[in-house]
Formats: structure tokens, C-alpha cells, sequence
């Protein structure tokens, strides 16, 4: 969705020689990197665009400043939130050409995150990585596609600047223990998608994770009915096969991965295998589970069901106490979308997903797997790749609004409280308890 904001004038905020410039030595860096050239002379190249390109900013800001003080009034874009283009033939062509003309229309897009934007003008990239792996804006779905399709660079607001998403991350402030504790923040908040839907098993004694409730001390971790099922988590992240995935990413020149940061993709295909054998394994008659379940298959917010919002509402029933009645009094088509509105923490395998259903106008969660009755431990996995969430109508804007501080050196440790931040991703929206450090 997009925020069109009467203030800046970006409309004709894309002067000729800058492109003429910078797109083409872009061009010729990465034609040098592919065919191994001298890499003094890519150095040299590097440092001629370095000079450049802040020459070209402060042109263009001065010419901007200039402008806005003529009182002249145009439109920008903010990039704000998720774009949802439809499955309809129709309808995804006039989207996508909204999409382009949109684009082609800005002198960059800037992406704006809540947790980025209360960070420090000096933040490190360690710590804007970091940030960036906790946002709201990070997971969605279209998120990279969106930064393609822009003409110029992507930029995040981080404190009171605009960071090249690209450029900022060549990891060479990822090295040992950094990189380390970034890729063991991954993995738990991974850790915690994986289990999120078992707070619905609570007769079974898996409650979701906190992470923080993993942990006594800094030092130890305490017995949690969830600690055998974080251990076999650890011991599949540390498998042969992971390690050889994770050397792969991290060894791997930042152009290939340098969008995407994201974990997830040296470990999903053992965790969505492991977490239907450990998950589907617990659903049978007793529970009502498999009924429930692939009830919910299809289900769009036109139907008089009201299965779905009684079952998801009951994941929390002290956050909830009070929703489901206000909600079974509205029209059937209004209850889904009042529902979503009503949330703070949504359970991760309840999304919108790729069907044939989504053909279908209307906010639905369909779980496209039907699964028999008599369930055994072999549960076919499905591809993460095909979960999506998707909000198809205007107005549904969920952001993350906690501040976040980071503490990038485990060795010298601060106090900590803590606070509880949504977070909206490619794999559904999950609730994090997470330590922010204060000064004592």
C-alpha cells in the first residue's frame, strides 16, 4: 500500500545526468566482477562512484530543499506496507503497470520501519542487520520484488538518515562474533515461528516460545518442556548438510544474497520437515485438531462458519476475552477483517496461502493440506516458498511499534526489561518478548 503524502517533490526529482552517471558504472562494475578483472581497477571504479554519488545527493537534496521552500507542493511515495497483487489475469496486469509507473515516477523509494527509525544516526551495520532481521518490513512477501522494480536504490530510515540497502551490508562487520550472534538470533527467531502454532497444544505442554523464558541467566538455560525440541533444532541447524548450506551463504560474494539476509533460507527445508513430523504428529480424533483443521481449507469470510474465529481466537483467551463476541455480532463478510484488526499475535501457520480459493475476492486464512483422520508421524511438508500472507483489502496496516536496542556485544551485558514487539513476516505475524538493555 502506498502513503502518497503531500510534501515532497520527487515527481521531477531525477535529474538525467545522474543516471547518466551512476546506473552505467553500476553496469560496468558488475560486467568487470563477472568476467574477474583487475580488482585494483574495480577499487578505483569503486572509489570514482563513491565520489560521485554524494555529490549527486547533495545536489538533488539542495534542489528539493529549494523547492519546497518555493511552496511548491507535489507527491511522493512512501513505501508503507505490503503490495498485494491479485491472482486475477486482469487485475495483476494493472497492477504490476501501477506498480512500474509508480516506480519509474521516484528518485528513490524509501522503505519505513518503526524499530530502523528509532535506532541511532551512528548505528553500526551490525546493528541496522540486526534491526533489519527483527522488522516488520524485512519479511514481506513482496518486499525485494518491490526494491527491483525501483529505479534507483532502496533506502531504509535508520535514526534520522537513509541507508543504501545494498551497499550498507558487505558483511565485513559480520565477521566472528557478530556474524556469530547474528546467526544465533536467527536461528531462535526462526526457532520461534517453527513452534508458534503449538500454543494451541497446551494439554501437551508446548505453550509457544518466549525466548527470553529460555534463559535464567545470561550463562544457563533452564529445564523447558520446550528445550527437547530446541535441541533438536540446534542439532538439525548443526547437521552436515546445514553446515555445509550456511559456509555456502556465508561465503558467498554479498551480490547474491545481498537482498535477502535472511536465514531462512539455509534452514527451511529441514524445519518445515521436522516440524510436521513433530506437530501433525500430535493431531488426532481426541483433540479435534484434523477436523478443525481442514475445515478450515477454503474458507473465505463469506461463509457462516464461524469455526475459524472461535478456533484462532482461542490460542489466547486472555488476550481475546471480549472479541469473539463482538465479533460474531457483525455481517459474516466483516467478521475476518474486524478479527485481523482485533490482533496482536497471529499464529504463523495461519495464512493466507497460493489456491485456487484466492480467486475468490475476500480476506480468507486456508491451509491448502487436508490431512485423514488417522494421521501417522510421515506428514507430506509442505514448501515454505508456497505460504504467503496476503491481506487483500486497503486499510489493514500492522507495524512494528516497539523501540529496540540492541546489544551487539554479549560480553559486557546491561540490565535488561522487557517488551513485547509484533512482528509481521513472510512466514505469518509472531509475537517476540524480547530484552531491551536500559542504562542503570
Amino acid at each position: 500500500m502506498f502513503r502518497m503524502l503531500e510534501e515532497w517533490p520527487l515527481k521531477h526529482a531525477k535529474p538525467d545526468w545522474m543516471n547518466s552517471f551512476l546506473k552505467p558504472m553500476d553496469m560496468i562494475k558488475k560486467r568487470m566482477e563477472s568476467t574477474g578483472v583487475d580488482p585494483l581497477t574495480l577499487q578505483q571504479l569503486k572509489e570514482m562512484r563513491e565520489v560521485i554519488e554524494p555529490l549527486a545527493e547533495e545536489y538533488v537534496n539542495n534542489w528539493l530543499d529549494t523547492l519546497k521552500a518555493s511552496g511548491q507542493n507535489q507527491k511522493v511515495n512512501l513505501w508503507m506496507d505490503t503490495i498485494c497483487i491479485p491472482h486475477i489475469g486482469e487485475s495483476r496486469k494493472i497492477a504490476i503497470t501501477q506498480i512500474n509507473d509508480v516506480y519509474s515516477g521516484s528518485f528513490y523509494t524509501v522503505a519505513l520501519d518503526a524499530g530502523l527509525e528509532k535506532l541511532p544516526d551512528t548505528a553500526s551495520s551490525t546493528e541496522i542487520f540486526l534491526q533489519l532481521e527483527l522488522s516488520s518490513w524485512k519479511g514481506r512477501c513482496w518486499t525485494f520484488l518491490e526494491r527491483e522494480r525501483s529505479t534507483y536504490h532502496l533506502r531504509l530510515k535508520v535514526g534520522n538518515r537513509l541507508v543504501d540497502l545494498v551497499e550498507t551490508f558487505e558483511f565485513d562487520e559480520l565477521d566472528g562474533l557478530y556474524q556469530l550472534s547474528a546467526f544465533s538470533i536467527g536461528k531462535l527467531l526462526c526457532f520461534n515461528n517453527w513452534c508458534k502454532l503449538n500454543g494451541t497444544l497446551k494439554s501437551k505442554g508446548f505453550q509457544g516460545l518466549d525466548l527470553m523464558n529460555l534463559f535464567n541467566s545470561p550463562g544457563g538455560i533452564k529445564t523447558d518442556k520446550l528445550l527437547d525440541l530446541y535441541s533438536d533444532f540446534i542439532g538439525i541447524t548443526g547437521s552436515e548438510p546445514m553446515k555445509e548450506s550456511m559456509a555456502t551463504w556465508r561465503a558467498t560474494p554479498p551480490g547474491e544474497y545481498g537482498e535477502s539476509f535472511s536465514l531462512l533460507k539455509c534452514i527451511e527445508r529441514q524445519i518445515q520437515q521436522t516440524f510436521f513430523k513433530t506437530y501433525m504428529g500430535f493431531l488426532n480424533q481426541e483433540s479435534g485438531m484434523i477436523n478443525t483443521w481442514n475445515e478450515l481449507a477454503a474458507r473465505s469470510t463469506t461463509r457462516a462458519t464461524d469455526r475459524l474465529v472461535i478456533f484462532v481466537s482461542s490460542l489466547d483467551s486472555s488476550s481475546n476475552a471480549g472479541v469473539l463476541k463482538d465479533i460474531v455480532q457483525l455481517k459474516e463478510e466483516e467478521r475476518m477483517e474486524a478479527w485481523i484488526r482485533k490482533q496482536t499475535v497471529i499464529p504463523v501457520d495461519f495464512l493466507f496461502l497460493r489456491s485456487p480459493h484466492l480467486l475468490t475476492p475476500g480476506l480468507r486464512w486456508a491451509p491448502n493440506d487436508m490431512y485423514s483422520e488417522n494421521l501417522g508421524r510421515e506428514v507430506a511438508s509442505r514448501s515454505l516458498d508456497e505460504l504467503e500472507l496476503r491481506i487483500a483489502r486497503q486499510g489493514i496496516l500492522l507495524t512494528l511499534d516497539m523501540e529496540l536496542s540492541l546489544d551487539t556485544t554479549p560480553q559486557f551485558r546491561k540490565p535488561w526489561k522487557r517488551s513485547s514487539i509484533t512482528v509481521i513476516g513472510r512466514a505469518g505475524i509472531a509475537n517476540y518478548t524480547t530484552r531491551n538493555s536500559v542504562d542503570t
